[in-house]
């Protein structure tokens, strides 16, 4: 079974396989596994990009593929532990991007390799962000958000938090628009969810 397999099983994933590596590859594991705590670089920066459903899909993926190396490692290691640096070494694996996890689903003996060498990092899944993270910064954003309207009394002129972000542009377009606009589109999408 792939991972595009138990996609189409599960009806809660959007995310197609083909995105979820191009996500991956893009984080570039290789480099950042060897940067202290870049790993927090990568998932503040997809936090900021992806929307919470992403986020949420992207997990769920990679955990059908930590599921899979799994399955592989328990068939022919049936007393291997569970423990920490398992899943490390799993996610490194993932990663390192689709053409390294599917050469390991299929080499048991190269998947067992790199462990025997220790060749891994500690942990990929740190990249990804914690849609519950994501859910809490932008409550914070919309804190902030709200903050700014209801200093600048917009509330009191608007029909809805829609207009009053419209005027509030209006009036100080003069000042850094772009951070204001994306605290308050922040805002705008947690309305939507």
């Amino acid at each position: 079974m792939t991972i595009t397999d138990k996609i189409r099983d599960n009806k809660n994933i959007d995310m197609s396989e083909t995105l979820f590596w191009c996500l991956v590859e893009a984080i570039n594991w290789e480099t950042v596994s060897r940067q202290q705590r870049g790993y927090e670089v990568v998932s503040k920066r997809l936090g900021e990009e992806l929307t919470i459903k992403e986020a949420t899909d992207l997990r769920a993926i990679a955990s059908i593929a930590v599921g899979l190396l799994d399955k592989v490692i328990d068939e022919r290691n049936p007393a291997r532990g569970g423990d920490d640096s398992h899943s490390d070494f799993c996610t490194h694996i993932i990663g390192l991007g689709s053409a390294v996890f599917y050469s390991s689903l299929g080499d048991y003996d190269l998947m067992a390799e790199r462990g025997r060498r220790s060749d891994y990092a500690e942990s990929f899944s740190y990249c990804l962000p914690y849609p519950s993270e994501m859910e809490m910064e932008r409550l914070s954003l919309y804190d902030v958000a709200f903050d700014i309207v209801e200093k600048h009394n917009h509330s009191m002129y608007a029909n809805s938090f829609e207009e009053a972000k419209e005027k509030f542009i209006e009036q100080y377009a003069s000042e850094d628009v772009r951070n204001i606009k994306v605290s308050l589109n922040a805002v705008a999408l947690m309305e939507t969810e």
